[in-house]
């Protein structure tokens, strides 16, 4: 499997859980993280570190992570 180019993910891309679900936008993007402004089930910030990605394409992140986890994770 290739390497996730972190840096190729833009501010604004919709992000994904492992299911498809909608999490929310890309905020920021760092080499170790991204930062995403979670919309109505989740208020406010998530930093999801670069080992939770599993795929991007198409102006999308998807996560490792079933949507009903992601409040539950110590990122």
């Amino acid at each position: 499997m290739a390497a996730i180019d972190i840096l190729s993910v833009q501010p604004g891309w919709d992000v994904y859980s492992s299911e498809g679900d909608d999490i929310g936008d890309v905020a920021e993007v760092t080499t170790q993280y991204i930062r995403i402004h979670q919309g109505s089930l989740f208020r406010g910030n998530l930093y999801v570190p670069r080992t939770a990605i599993t795929r991007v394409e198409d102006r999308g992140v998807w996560l490792n992570v079933p949507k009903a986890d992601i409040g539950k994770q110590s990122w």
